[in-house]
């Protein structure tokens, strides 16, 4: 063959051979990558992604339809309990308010007030009374004269008879007085009664805060309309804040109330914070497949809002002086590559970079990656 035959094909396999040397040295020195096991402090821990909230944040919604008709609120605003932020017109309910303060005043005035019926009642009692005291006197006397054969019966059976109409005129008085304060009464609690139904009806037409808080979003303005089913606002805590963490179902058995908590923001990407589990939801998020864990801060950022998203590791046990070797060592079965070859251990707590050995290996066994 010819020299330049064998310079083409020296030049054909060149490159093709100098890959399959380099990967071939590669290759062994990985195999050739060996350990020990450590004695350290492992801490082992469940992840979650999170999101900051306000304390007690909820929507405020509107009990009643209609156009905003004065917006007092602004977002960022602090707002105290009770506090209107907004009012929507409620034309129809002031009437109806007004016309049942009105009934509410007449009542009182018949119960109460100077001239009432039953001042007027009052009165014909305390008549009817004298008139039953004089009747009741002539009486008397006219029984005594007819006794002394100085008045007719005539005149004794006329003045019984007047007698027993003045006490059938008083009793009947004081039942009608008795009656009429009875429905009277009946009338002014009625008109309380809708006095405070009005009021109440009106006062579903302004819209107020119902915690010591803060406006952290306002969805409407002036003019527009709102109906019941849109918040009008988001309003929570203005000091305190709550760490929502989504833990995935296979994690949540091991989550506790109180177990420590590592907190990292994507605002403050340099910072560490701590947290403490206070609150595990027991119902999952179909969607997500994940339990909602709350958790307060320990330590909390200078400057925090609401809506503030990052990462959390809830710590669920730690472990000082264990044996641990790198997570690429451990083989399927729980077992380890040494230079005498595949050794079954016991393992325990991992992380993300390391796992707890038991028992099968002490610090001095060398190890290899496999």
């Amino acid at each position: 063959m010819a020299p330049h035959n064998y310079f083409r094909i020296l030049q054909f396999f060149k490159w093709p051979i100098v890959l399959l040397i380099v990967i071939w040295i590669v290759a062994c020195e990985e195999e050739q990558q060996q350990s020990k096991p450590t004695m350290e402090r492992i801490t082992e821990s469940v992840y979650a992604s999170l999101k900051v909230r306000p304390l007690d944040e909820y929507a405020v919604y509107s009990p009643k339809p209609g156009i905003i008709q004065e917006l007092s609120a602004k977002e960022g605003q602090k707002v105290a309990k009770g506090e209107p932020i907004a009012k929507v017109a409620g034309d129809r309910a002031y009437i109806e308010l007004e016309n049942a303060q009105l009934n509410l005043n007449l009542a009182q005035e018949k119960l109460n007030g100077s001239g009432n019926i039953l001042q007027d009642i009052s009165n014909q009692i305390q008549a009817a009374e004298i008139q039953l005291e004089i009747d009741s006197l002539n009486y008397k006397r006219y029984k005594s004269l007819y006794e002394q054969n100085t008045a007719t019966l005539v005149q004794l059976e006329n003045s019984q008879l007047k007698y027993e109409i003045a006490l059938t005129q008083l009793n009947n008085l004081k039942n009608r007085y008795a009656q009429s304060e009875l429905e009277l009464e009946k009338n002014y609690n009625r008109a309380l009664n809708n006095m405070e139904l009005a009021r109440s009806h009106y006062s579903d037409y302004t819209i107020r805060s119902e915690i010591d808080g803060q406006i952290y979003s306002l969805n409407k303005k002036n003019g527009e309309f709102i109906n019941i089913q849109e918040p009008l606002a988001i309003i929570g805590s203005r000091e305190e804040f709550v760490i929502d963490m989504s833990v995935d179902e296979v994690d949540i058995p091991n989550v506790r109330i109180g177990q420590k908590t590592i907190i990292t923001l994507d605002a403050y990407p340099s910072q560490v914070f701590k947290a403490e589990v206070s609150k595990i939801y027991p119902r999952k998020d179909s969607r997500t497949q994940t339990y909602t864990v709350e958790a307060r801060f320990i330590d909390i950022p200078e400057a925090i809002y609401s809506g503030l998203a990052g990462e959390a590791n809830i710590i669920i046990s730690q472990k000082n002086n264990a044996v641990t070797i790198p997570l690429e060592y451990l083989l399927p079965g729980e077992k380890v590559l040494t230079s005498n070859g595949e050794i079954e251990v016991e393992t325990g707590m991992r992380n993300m970079g390391r796992i707890e050995i038991v028992s099968g290996l002490d610090t001095s066994t060398v190890i290899i990656k496999p």
